[in-house]
């Protein structure tokens, strides 16, 4: 059995399924299972703004089993010998905690190899870079970590491309906007907006948007521009204070991550946010000319260029902003 600690929402879980499926291949009789302990009750509940879900669910994958396992994962279904590596690996990680970002990396990369000799797979998402390794042979493989790098499952992108689509079939009241995206040079532009009552994020402001724009518009011609945001109506306005009188299209806000991504990722080209869920449109988009413009760096406390930030992309400068709660 292959256990996934799953975490976050859908980008980061895209994110988690890649990396286990790519290594659920190498066991032909391995079955996965996600452990899905983030989502408490009132997470589930879908009134909730904080609403977190299996986000898995809503696409074709491989079948896989869940469980909510409030304990380790590797104290309950790992060997003995599986648990003293998990234990020297906590404490390798508390006595790195206050050290330089670099020499954490370091460490970590080290550490890896090691660990996944013993079917241990942990990494920390952040900083995910790739590190080679052997396939295990232990009875239970366990994995937690964001593998935010197209090398940790690159190689089964077809499968990606097959299995990362929705159980559902498009709306009839999407027809209309894929239409468009089919038949222009459409451009998705991802815009986060992360406010709600329970958090924020730094997000990148009008300036980088605006430069990407413009960017777009000297490499394409007859760009259509189509917004996708977690707010649709402030990400429009947006744009719109942009470009003017410009026609813009957008997704409607109401269709689940499997068909939004859907949408994303069949436009031609990409300006996208300081988001996962935008890295995965990109990277499901079988246009092999597209032009993806991403800010030039994720978070604006770390000074690091993310593995996730890929050499073909045009990088925009991007100044961060924290938008006020709600």
């Amino acid at each position: 059995m292959i256990y996934v600690k799953l975490g976050g929402r859908a980008g980061n879980q895209l994110f988690n399924y890649a990396f286990a499926r790519k290594l659920q291949l190498s066991y032909p009789n391995e079955e996965l299972t996600f452990d899905l302990s983030f989502i408490d009750d009132k997470n589930r509940d879908p009134s909730s703004e904080s609403r977190w879900e299996d986000s898995l669910a809503l696409f074709n994958t491989i079948p896989y089993h869940t469980i909510t396992d409030e304990k380790n994962l590797v104290f309950k279904y790992g060997s003995l010998a599986q648990k003293a590596v998990y234990c020297f690996w906590r404490l390798v990680q508390h006595r790195i905690k206050n050290k330089k970002m670099s020499r954490r990396i370091a460490v970590r990369k080290k550490l890896f190899p090691f660990t996944a000799k013993f079917g241990i797979y942990y990494l920390y998402s952040t900083f995910s870079v790739y590190v080679p390794y052997k396939i295990s042979k232990a009875k239970n493989k366990f994995i937690f970590g964001g593998f935010e790098e197209r090398i940790w499952f690159d190689d089964i992108r077809e499968t990606l491309l097959q299995e990362l689509t929705p159980k559902k079939p498009l709306k009839e009241s999407n027809r209309a906007l894929l239409d468009v995206i089919n038949n222009s040079n459409s451009v998705c532009i991802s815009i986060r907006k992360w406010s709600n009552n329970v958090m924020t994020r730094q997000i990148c402001g009008p300036k980088y948007f605006e430069t990407a724009i413009k960017k777009i518009a000297e490499l394409v011609d007859h760009p259509t521009f189509i917004v996708f945001s977690d707010n649709v109506e402030w990400g429009k306005q947006l744009v719109k204070d942009i470009l003017g009188d410009v026609p813009i299209f957008s997704e409607t806000g109401k269709d689940d991550v499997a068909e939004k991504l859907a949408l994303m990722s069949g436009c031609k080209h990409f300006i996208l946010s300081n988001s996962t869920f935008s890295w995965w449109a990109q990277y499901l988009s079988i246009n092999k000319q597209k032009i993806v413009i991403s800010p030039d760096h994720w978070f604006s406390n770390y000074d690091q260029k993310l593995p996730l930030i890929e050499d073909s992309w045009i990088l925009v400068e991007c100044k961060e902003w924290t938008d006020e709660k709600n």
